[in-house]
């Protein structure tokens, strides 16, 4: 009998039980983002509240996303690689303790590992921007005992973080003493957000020693810029980059765009080609599954041929093979129709970057290479 595969919530916890490791999680909010981390290694992802805003609803993170993006983008995510823990921001739990219960046991059934529940009121907002408001104590503690409640009724082991936004408005002292009532009432892990002074950093660690806290690092926010080492010998157990991806793609999109728009041209990039693009996103894995089992639509006969990278200068036909052809990898693709193919007498020229060939088996297929006009 097969094993049956660990969750994310119990191998989040299993990274948590060592106290030598801490967990640090890119912050990314979509398919892409988080193919692109995944594919760097790392062991645990985090869903950004505010990258969810900005790329599903052109919004600024001001509390607009509902509980359906939240949970949709989350389920996506986190179904990717299923193997790797997703904590994800679940904001105030998007109502009173029933829609809190509704919120734990929807990102649980989704596939999370861990999420974060606040003390802002519903109107809320980044927790690095001014003019937030808390809720009362016991309302923040209702909160955390229906996450703790939902998730034990289902069975499951998402990891419940208490997060407090008190510090900016209350004091440090206040927000230690809601995290204080936070963990009484059930919580796992702590999130002290928007810290403001290293000396405020160390103390929160030292105070909540024993229990898991959260640091967030916020790229000219309000909490001193600390690196992984850093954060790791301060005691912190996770450490969260919400805005980080986000912020590294707006700066080269707006420069693609104004080139774009003022000479009509795509130099501001170097183009990888659509197979390119497409493999971040798993499609050889796509069509080696689709292979799998017998399907046709995308394996078979047709493969791909990556030329221009071994060497621009190359140019490759498909005459009979002479002693002088060399063996060249293929890939399974469809880039050009059989008319197409037909036209090119071929194969196109390999500075197209890429060709297509029908081959009769899959494998290595020898074809003729000729440099500079001979073979």
């Amino acid at each position: 009998m097969a094993a049956v595969p660990m969750s994310s919530a119990k191998r989040l916890r299993q990274l948590l039980s060592d106290p030598s490791r801490m967990v640090v999680a890119p912050g990314v909010y979509d398919g892409i983002s988080a193919r692109l981390a995944l594919a760097q290694g790392f062991e645990c992802l985090y869903m950004t509240g505010a990258g969810t805003n900005m790329s599903r609803l052109g919004m600024a993170d001001l509390g607009i996303a509902t509980f359906n993006d939240m949970v949709t983008n989350a389920g996506m995510i986190a179904s990717i690689n299923p193997s790797v823990p997703l904590i994800a921001d679940a904001d105030t739990g998007y109502g009173g303790p029933i829609m809190v219960a509704r919120t734990v046991q929807g990102y649980a059934r989704a596939g999370v590992a861990g999420l974060h529940i606040e003390d802002q009121v519903q109107e809320k907002r980044c927790g690095h921007l001014a003019g937030k408001q808390l809720v009362e104590r016991e309302v923040f503690y209702a909160r955390i005992r229906a996450a703790k409640k939902a998730r034990e009724e289902i069975g499951s082991e998402m990891l419940i973080i208490a997060r407090t936004d008190a510090r900016a408005g209350a004091g440090f002292e206040e927000a230690v003493e809601r995290l204080r009532g936070a963990r009484e009432a059930g919580a796992d892990a702590l999130f002290l957000e928007a810290m403001q002074s290293e000396e405020e950093v160390r103390k929160a660690v030292k105070i909540f020693e024993g229990t898991p806290m959260l640091l967030n690092m916020v790229g000219g926010g309000k909490t001193p810029q600390m690196s992984v080492k850093e954060a790791k010998e301060a005691g912190f157990r996770i450490m969260i980059w919400p805005t980080l991806l986000v912020e590294a793609v707006i700066s080269p999109l707006k420069n693609a765009l104004r080139i774009l728009r003022e000479e009509g041209t795509h130099d501001s990039c170097e183009p990888i080609g659509p197979r390119a693009l497409f493999e971040v996103c798993g499609l050889n894995e796509l069509m080696a599954f689709d292979e799998s089992v017998g399907g046709k639509a995308f394996g078979g006969q047709e493969f791909v041929l990556t030329l221009a990278r071994i060497d621009p200068t190359l140019r490759v036909t498909t005459k009979p093979i002479l002693d002088k052809a060399r063996t060249v990898e293929v890939r399974r693709g469809d880039l050009y129709t059989a008319e197409e193919r037909e036209r090119y007498g071929g194969l196109p020229n390999a500075g197209a970057e890429v060709a297509s060939i029908r081959l009769e088996k899959k494998g290595r297929y020898k074809v003729l290479v000729e440099r500079d006009g001979t073979e």
